[in-house]
Formats: structure tokens, sequence, C-alpha cells
């Protein structure tokens, strides 16, 4: 499996070209959004920006905005003020690179859907109504599973029967498969035991740096993160600071961010 060739097609099936970005680049930029959802304030002035190759990890209390900020970057929530821009946006279009896994996915034992049509199922609006995949699409499909380490004896057997942590590399690989550019991850270690999601950490990690796909990515295991990003981003409504991990670890922003006193420990 060579990443590095997954990265340098910069070619989509729909015949146009990715922008070519210069190592390190902006791919998104988050500008002074603010969301009010059923009167009350979900996000206030918040302002970031990603990187091309980035992994960053959005952390911060339930009910703090972190699944709104996400949606609204996918374009499914519209901010009440502030601009929202990325490298792969045309002015007035949905972005066709950036691809959004929601928090809690799953699927019955009886749903009728294999792992490799799942997957292929993230190439459908790249292939269009009413066609069949072509080649390529089937390339790119196994291209994704290979990288997220979905193994071949899995491909054909029924994605609901799958473990946890199989279920969550299928969906990504899914995700994955779209030629999207910038991966905005809700929790997709969600429910892991230890050792899995370290796995599946180290995955997105090897993806990025050999890709130069960039991820947002939520999650609760605020110490198991700051090993696999490379900034953090710690928000309740507000951002409370942004920086690299083992200074935010360390930062007294962090603590009143998740309203702790000096002797709590953080987990």
């Amino acid at each position: 499996m060579n990443l590095r060739s997954q990265g340098a097609d910069q070619r989509r099936s729909d015949g146009q070209r990715h922008p070519v970005l210069l190592h390190g680049s902006e791919v998104l930029t988050v500008s002074g959004v603010s969301i009010t959802l059923g009167g009350h304030p979900v996000l206030r002035d918040i302002s970031f920006a990603l990187k091309q190759g980035e992994i960053v990890g959005l952390v911060g209390p339930n009910g703090g905005g972190k699944t709104t900020l996400l949606r609204a970057i996918a374009g499914l929530v519209r901010p009440d003020r502030g601009t929202i821009s990325s490298k792969f946006t045309q002015p007035g279009r949905r972005s066709r690179s950036i691809g959004y896994m929601p928090q809690g996915l799953d699927l019955k034992e009886s749903f009728p859907v294999s792992t490799y049509d799942l997957v292929m199922m993230g190439r459908t609006r790249l292939i269009g109504p009413c066609r069949l995949p072509a080649a390529e699409d089937h390339r790119k499909a196994r291209r994704a599973m290979e990288a997220l380490k979905v193994a071949r004896r899995l491909w054909h057997l029924p994605v609901g029967a799958l473990s946890g942590g199989q279920k969550r590399r299928a969906f990504l690989a899914m995700v994955l498969a779209g030629d999207n550019r910038l991966l905005l991850l809700d929790e997709p270690a969600e429910a892991l035991d230890f050792t899995v999601e370290q796995q599946l950490y180290e995955t997105l990690k090897e993806i990025c740096a050999h890709s130069g796909i960039s991820i947002l990515l939520v999650s609760h295991e605020l110490n198991r993160m700051a090993q696999t990003v490379h900034r953090l981003l710690v928000m309740n409504c507000n951002l409370y600071i942004e920086g690299k991990p083992d200074a935010v670890l360390q930062s007294r922003q962090l603590r009143l961010c998740f309203g702790l006193t000096a002797g709590d420990e953080l987990k």
C-alpha cells in the first residue's frame, strides 16, 4: 500500500483537480464564527486555522459546541456571524473534498450491506446518479480500506457483523474513499478499548504524514489524543486556548474550561 501515491493523486473523478497545496499551507480558516441554536449561544467568536497534513484535536466539556463546529465546517449549519473558508470550497457550493464522520455511527448485524459496499458509498457523489462504479472507483475504495487496515477477510462480510474497532475503520475508509482532503471526525474512537483506540490513532497519523490529508478530531480522551495531534483547541462555547499538546495540558485555561480546581485531575 503506497500512501504517498494517494497524496500525489490530485485528480478527482469529476475531472477537476484538487488545489496543489504547499507543505504547511492553510486548508481551512475559521474567522469569528458565532452560532446560536434554539435561542442559546453555542459558539462565540471562534477563530483558528488548519494546515495541510495537520491533525488538530478539539476538546472541551459536553455541550461545549464541538459537534456544532464540525457541522458548520461541513456546511450543515450556517454561522450567524463570521466566516468559514477552505481551499477546497468554491463560493456558493458545498465542498466535495471535506469528509464528515458524525458521532455514534453504527449498523445492526442484519443490515444487508457488505463492508466493501459501505466503503464504496463514499464514492457515490463522485460516481453520479444512475452510474456504475468504474475501475478507478474500485481502486480508490480498496486503497482506502488498505490505508485504514481493514482486513481483506472482512471486505465481503456484513458490516453490521464487524467488531466496534473494525466498524470504525470501515466508516473512516468510506470517508477517505471519497477523495476528501479534510476529514472532520467526531469521536471516531468512541467506546473502543485502549489498544484498539491507540491503533486507530496511529493509523490516522500515518495517513496524514504520507498523504497530506488534514484532520480535525473531536475526542473526550484528552491525554490519549494529546499523543496523536499536532495541536489542541480547547473550547466551551468560546475558544479558551490553542497550542502544542504539552503546553495546553499544563495551561490554566484548560482547567478553567473544564471547571477544575487545582486539586482536580484531568483524564
